[in-house]
């Protein structure tokens, strides 16, 4: 769906979030919720620490 519609930022965000809204509200149990909040900080972390650090090599090369 996000892929195949040139969407704004803003709308981007507004998918994401109702998205991450409607599954957390199917989530009963905290551990359930402390879980998906880990894999999401991990991916944003690895997504940053690669794309940064491709960037940075591209630069100083």
């Amino acid at each position: 769906m996000i892929l195949d519609e040139a969407l704004s930022l803003e709308e981007v965000e507004a998918v994401i979030h109702s998205l991450t809204r409607h599954f957390l509200d199917n989530l009963t149990e905290i551990s359930d919720i402390d879980y998906f909040q880990d894999r999401i900080n991990d991916m944003m972390d690895n997504y940053v620490e690669t794309h940064f650090e491709e960037n940075f090599e591209e630069n100083a090369g």
